[in-house]
């Protein structure tokens, strides 16, 4: 394996969740379920997609650092995308138990500004940081949370995204974007279902009331 592959393969294992996760309490694991959830569910969508285009070709673009390098680049773009449509949701069942809608907005928000802070760092991150954050506040402050807290109603950024930012010629992505939406709608079941099974939604709150509650006053 090259040095750029083994540098990409490096990046998603650092945020493994096939252990036994823990339970969601406080702004600190909250912040780590944001940050963690979205690289696993953007890593194997991001795969499964360069995969199927490029066929039974796959093994042999792996050998070449240019494409390894769009890859890289790809990868953080669907992180950042993930994280948004997740924080989204988030935020949306934070008001759906017991968060007001300003509370959740400004918690997610909280947390997601640490998630991007420790997650893509300056060094490896090809982006704008801020701009991420900023576009976030603003999707966020534009959201009925009563609409967002059910269904899956807010993952749809992070499929345009991968369609876009993927190393695979234009002509083959014409067609992909509703394909890859369904694919990535399904792909977060198993975690927003995690989510709400794990989180001491109430706990949570109380933390961040705590330490930053007067914000919203």
């Amino acid at each position: 394996m090259n040095g750029a592959a083994e540098a990409l393969r490096t990046f998603f294992s650092r945020f493994s969740v096939m252990k036994r996760p823990d339970p969601v309490v406080d702004m600190a694991s909250y912040s780590e379920f944001l940050a963690s959830r979205p690289a696993f569910v953007g890593q194997k969508k991001l795969f499964e997609y360069v995969k199927t285009r490029m066929g039974i070709s796959y093994p042999e673009h792996f050998k070449n650092d240019e494409f390894i390098a769009s890859l890289n680049i790809a990868k953080w773009h669907v992180y950042a995308a993930c994280m948004q449509d997740l924080g989204i949701w988030m935020a949306g069942r934070m008001a759906a138990n017991g968060a007001t809608p300003a509370e959740a907005r400004a918690l997610t928000e909280d947390a997601f500004r640490n998630a991007v802070a420790l997650r893509l760092s300056d060094a490896e991150f090809p982006g704008d940081r801020v701009a991420i954050v900023k576009e976030f506040e603003d999707r966020l402050a534009l959201t009925d949370l009563v609409a967002t807290a059910e269904g899956d109603k807010p993952f749809h950024r992070s499929a345009r995204k991968l369609v876009e930012w993927a190393p695979i010629a234009p002509q083959l992505k014409k067609y992909d974007e509703e394909i890859v939406q369904n694919s990535i709608r399904f792909a977060w079941v198993a975690f927003r279902e995690e989510f709400n099974r794990i989180t001491d939604f109430a706990a949570v709150l109380a933390d961040w009331r705590n330490n930053h509650g007067d914000r919203t006053k």
